[in-house]
This record gives structure tokens, sequence and C-alpha cells, in this order.
């Protein structure tokens, strides 16, 4: 059984915090991933930037639309350098764990890939589908995500 641990701290509170909204729509986007795919849910795949990503995505998109607050510009503003050199170690979560702080750097990399498709003439719309639904429905594994990847992101339309 998985459960989701939606504690906000009390300084949050007493700091007036903006993190004390975000936390649930973030964990519940969590649950969204692991309702479309079996394997996300049983742990069959980790692939951080992609699921803390969408996650952390979602969660500002979130902030923007019901608090106006750029959570974007004000929460996700310290990438790693890491994320054009070596994108790599964004993959597992705990590796180099400390190279992204509050996911910043898998926020950059999905976002990156939103561009990407919205160059390749996917809406903004369409785009965020992708990444949000559409890959996660291919039911990914560590051993065959970027088989699945290929599919939903080629550049074939």
């Amino acid at each position: 059984m998985i459960y989701i641990i939606l504690e906000i701290p009390a300084l949050e509170f007493d700091h007036n915090s903006m993190h004390r909204y975000s936390v649930i729509p973030h964990e519940y986007f969590h649950a969204y991933q692991m309702s479309l795919s079996k394997n996300f849910y049983e742990g069959n795949i980790e692939l951080k930037w992609l699921a803390e990503g969408g996650a952390k995505s979602f969660e500002s998109i979130y902030m923007q639309q019901y608090y106006a607050y750029n959570y974007f510009k004000n929460a996700q503003n310290q990438i790693n350098i890491s994320v054009s050199n070596n994108p790599k170690i964004f993959k597992k979560y705990n590796d180099y764990y400390d190279q992204d702080t509050n996911y910043s750097s898998s926020v950059f990399i999905t976002l990156a890939l939103l561009k990407e498709l919205q160059k390749l003439d996917h809406s903004e719309q369409t785009a965020f589908r992708m990444l949000f639904k559409a890959f996660w429905l291919q039911n990914p594994t560590n051993s065959n995500w970027e088989t699945k990847f290929e599919k939903v992101f080629s550049t074939s339309k």
C-alpha cells in the first residue's frame, strides 16, 4: 500500500510560506501518475527528472492559477549547471540528490522538453499532455523507458 504524506511543517505557516499551498497538488500529481502507470505505482521506474519535473511543473502552474504566484521564478530558480553538461545525473533519486535543489533542475529539463515539443509544432496544451499523461500511459520501466520515451516524443506527429 502506498501512502501520500501531506504533512506541512508549522514553520511554513509561521513564516507564511507559499510552499504550504503547493504540497498537496504536488503529491496528488504523483497519485495521478500512479493511476496512469502500474510500473510507476509499483516503483519499477525511477526517472526523477520527469516524475518530479512533471509534479513540480504542475504545482507551479497550480500556484500561478490559484495564488497568482510565480513558483517557477520564486522556487524553481536553483538550476545546476549539470543540466547542460551531465543531465543523466538527474535520472535517479539518490544519485546527486543535492544537485537538484527543490527539483529545480528536473523542472528545467522537463520544461526544455516542453519547448522542444513546441518547436516541433505541438501546441503547449498537447506538449503538456504528452509530458503529464501520454508518457506515463506507456507504463515505462527502468529497462524500457527510453523506447517508450522515443515512441511518445518522437519528432513525427
